[in-house]
């Protein structure tokens, strides 16, 4: 009998990348703020947002809910910017 060989070519792993950064934001207190982010690799990078609060040392992981919408994806929005919130920095991970 005859036997059939299919060859699928899979792409090689490629590092995440970003290729954009988020832009810094000021608003005022109860206003939302978007940052946006761009990045590619193979496959498709995870992502995960994350914020240090000023005056700290350490970058905490955030997560959907009440004041973050997005948090695993190239726009993160902080729903309602706080007083408490003056001078934190966000990040976004990518693996």
């Amino acid at each position: 009998g005859s036997i059939q060989l299919n060859v699928h070519f899979i792409p090689s792993a490629v590092a995440p990348a970003f290729l954009s950064q988020p832009a810094d934001r000021s608003v005022t207190a109860g206003q939302s703020a978007q940052f946006v982010v761009s990045v590619s690799g193979i496959p498709a990078p995870l992502l995960q947002w994350q914020r240090r609060p000023a005056g700290a040392s350490v970058w905490e992981s955030i997560g959907n809910g009440t004041e973050y919408s997005g948090t695993y994806y190239t726009t993160m929005t902080v729903n309602a910017a706080t007083l408490g919130m003056n001078g934190d920095r966000f990040r976004c991970v990518a693996s």
